[in-house]
């Protein structure tokens, strides 16, 4: 499913030395799980998941982000394990856990370059700086008035998850800033 609320696949702003634009499509899950069924979990998929409140592990493909004691974010490429349904279906039926697919909810835009950190402080009120907000690290926050999912992926690179619905609103603010920086 593309995007499809007035702003193109397409699209993106590059000024100074930043980038802002919109992902390709992921596949996105919302996971709870008690911490001590964590192995079982781990052993089924194959995963590493990260224990620690905000820690994400990547690989190629998918990232676990910890956003809570017992919940995670899963996002991966379409074509990365086409047998994830399955595997969390099989861990649903050895533990307790919730999991959700929020593929079509979501949309995802990349920040990249030096000025990444500032234009996400324009709306987003966290302290970005890479002493405070270390590659790996994720989170929920609010750009605005929408809630937002940071993810620091590079030292001057940002994924950040917004529903579609808010995806306009931060896409104009996003424009914005492109022209205040060109001005």
């Amino acid at each position: 499913m593309q995007f499809s609320q007035g702003i193109p696949a397409s699209s993106e702003l590059v000024f100074d030395d930043t980038r802002v634009g919109i992902l390709n499509e992921r596949r996105r899950y919302s996971l709870r799980l008690k911490r001590e069924d964590i192995p079982t979990a781990n052993k089924i998929r194959g995963w590493k998941i990260p224990t620690k409140i905000g820690d994400t592990v990547r690989d190629d493909t998918t990232a676990i982000s910890c956003l809570g004691p017992d919940e995670w974010f899963i996002l991966t490429t379409p074509d990365a394990d086409p047998d994830i349904v399955a595997k969390l279906e099989k861990l649903a039926g050895k533990v307790l856990t919730s999991v959700t697919d929020i593929s079509h909810r979501n949309l995802a835009f990349l920040l990249e370059g030096k000025q990444a950190a500032s234009v996400l402080n324009v709306g987003c009120p966290l302290d970005l700086s890479i002493s405070a907000f270390p590659v790996g690290k994720s989170t929920r926050s609010v750009f605005e008035n929408s809630p937002i999912l940071i993810m620091r992926t590079d030292e001057n690179v940002f994924h950040v998850e917004c529903w579609r619905s808010f995806a306009p609103y931060l896409w104009t603010f996003f424009e914005t800033i492109a022209a205040e920086y060109a001005a």
